[in-house]
């Protein structure tokens, strides 16, 4: 890879400056340089989040793959991730939380009709309110390749309100301005968000080949830099005369030319020091650095992530990855012995892409119980049953959680158990009628039976729902014994004994 030094001169006629090209080699991740922040970019079909440096690499999306990849990743300041994803535009946390999935509307498109599809481009706003995007399409002879872009809110609302372009590319100035780029007579264009038109700022190379065009360009974030790519697969960056964050910036000038000569440079995007470049190469990603001193063959080449593509850098620092309990699991089913119990996984600080479980009987870990489900064995009769959920995923740190016990009852299924006690209903009075509830049953018993008691003993024919109380209860304890029958199970329960005092 070479880097020469580009001139006013030099851009004003179109042409590259020229220069003693200066051969660099990359250095490996561990010399790289650090400009804070935090970089996303794709590796093995996802998103991934790294240092400003490269270091602390993890994915934030673990279900991309060939035939559906993640693409063109971008972060806001405030920690937004934005990425496409065939027809779709999904947001993350830099926890690998999926915060909303948007499908961009379709875009006026200058051929007379929308356009559609796959998002070609994606860029979320410094604030993280807005998400430009774009499409692109081949229309067939005559028609050639037509590209529109938009914006759409990233909670997902209609972009008409925002203005649409017929441009593509689109980076961010501030929160309210692009550069969008569109081919030779405007490369490098600004569109302010709303209706109005995009407006000219300049162009670069040769009008008769368009492999010289320029674009896929971003401002640094002091807005005193800028950098993009020739069609021939160069960088080019150059130093930006007045304001280009709220006025109309003169052509800018002098600049660095990086080429690599076995393969196409892309992405470049500024880290939060505004001094150094990142951008995609053959093997990773790179960073350059001591652009502002303008002398190019002085900079340092830097491969920071190896392997990686299509980078996007954010002031946002990266964050500690935290697999923190959210909601502790719950155990459902049967608590009876020969029951399934099951646990849920709770929920996490970031989404795990396994789990591991182990039951427990009291305070003991339970030989061979690391299913999500547990068969209750005679054992576990008359004690308490808990699991422990462990979470993990790649890059971040093992979590555990602690469910609450359940008590198993004693039984099987099959056999009846009392759940809620019978119960006494009136005023327990001389002369006055009460009234037995049957209590709760499990498994829902075939029938019921009732004898009332007296002070614990049976009263003859007292046998019904219903009893008339008289005058041999007075100043006795009064209560209803409840006889459930299923099939060859039988059970019984009594209500809370009640006093007759006249």
């Amino acid at each position: 890879m070479t880097i020469t030094s580009r001139t006013s001169a030099a851009l004003a006629a179109g042409v590259a400056g020229v220069a003693v090209l200066v051969p660099l080699s990359s250095t490996p991740p561990a010399a790289a340089a650090t400009s804070a922040g935090s970089i996303v970019f794709i590796k093995d079909h996802n998103v991934w989040i790294a240092g400003g440096d490269g270091a602390d690499p993890r994915p934030l999306t673990t279900d991309g793959y060939d035939a559906l990849p993640y693409r063109n990743p971008s972060q806001s300041d405030t920690g937004l991730v934005a990425a496409s994803r065939y027809a779709t535009i999904v947001t993350l946390d830099q926890q690998g939380n999926r915060v909303a999935e948007i499908d961009p509307p379709a875009l006026p498109g200058s051929g007379g009709h929308p356009i559609d599809g796959a998002p070609v481009a994606v860029s979320v706003s410094p604030d993280g309110q807005l998400i430009a995007y774009s499409f692109a399409e081949s229309c067939g002879p005559g028609c050639g390749f037509r590209t529109a872009t938009g914006y759409v809110s990233s909670a997902g609302t209609d972009p008409a309100a925002k203005g649409t372009t017929y441009l593509v590319d689109p980076s961010w100035v501030t929160n309210t301005r692009t550069l969008q780029s569109g081919g030779y007579g405007s490369q490098v264009m600004i569109h302010d968000v709303g209706p109005a038109a995009p407006r000219h700022w300049f162009d670069d190379g040769d009008i008769w080949d368009p492999s010289t065009d320029y674009g896929n360009v971003e401002v640094s974030p002091d807005g005193t830099l800028l950098a993009g790519v020739r069609g021939t697969g160069d960088i080019l960056t150059y130093r930006v005369n007045g304001d280009v964050r709220g006025g109309n910036p003169p052509l800018p000038a002098d600049g660095c030319f990086l080429d690599d000569d076995t393969d196409r440079l892309s992405d470049p995007t500024w880290g939060p020091d505004s001094d150094t470049l990142a951008f995609s190469g053959a093997e990773g990603v790179f960073t350059f650095d001591d652009v502002r001193r303008n002398v190019c063959s002085e900079g340092t080449i830097t491969l920071i992530i190896p392997g990686g593509s299509e980078p996007d850098w954010s002031a946002k620092q990266l964050s500690a990855p935290a697999m923190n309990s959210v909601t502790i699991p719950e155990i459902t089913g049967k608590a009876v012995v020969g029951g399934t119990l099951r646990a849920s996984n709770g929920t996490w600080t970031a989404p795990p892409t396994d789990y591991t479980y182990q039951w427990f009987r009291e305070d003991s870990a339970i030989a061979g119980a690391n299913d999500a489900r547990y068969v209750v064995g005679r054992e576990d009769a008359g004690k308490r049953i808990r699991v422990v959920v462990t979470a993990d995923r790649p890059g971040w740190p093992t979590g555990s959680s602690n469910s609450h016990a359940v008590s198993i009852a004693e039984g099987t299924p099959d056999e009846l158990r009392n759940t809620r006690k019978p119960a006494i209903q009136g005023k327990a009075t001389v002369g006055r009628t009460v009234r037995a509830t049957p209590g709760a049953w499990t498994p829902t018993p075939a029938k019921v039976s009732y004898q009332w008691l007296r002070d614990g003993a049976t009263i003859q024919g007292a046998t019904g729902a219903t009893y008339r109380v008289t005058r041999s209860d007075r100043r006795h304890q009064l209560s209803v014994r409840v006889t459930a029958v299923r099939g060859d199970s039988r059970a019984s329960a009594a209500s809370r004994a009640v006093t007759v005092r006249r």
